[in-house]
């Protein structure tokens, strides 16, 4: 499920069930997980903080 010790979860209740899932904050970076309003969005819907697109072009051709 992917879910680590200490990380955060979402719990919710339905009807008879509890359901709990990985807890992903808005403009979370997919990289280093930052959350920031420098953050921008890629096509795509997902977000990058300025030191993940620092990673990011290390591993992009010239």
């Amino acid at each position: 499920m992917g879910i680590e010790i200490r990380d955060p979860l979402e719990i919710f209740v339905d009807e008879d069930q509890i359901i709990m899932k990985k807890y992903k904050a808005d403009k979370a970076c997919f990289i280093t997980g930052e959350i920031s309003d420098k953050n921008i969005q890629l096509p795509g819907g997902a977000y990058v903080s300025p030191e993940g697109k620092e990673i990011l072009k290390e591993y992009l051709p010239d």
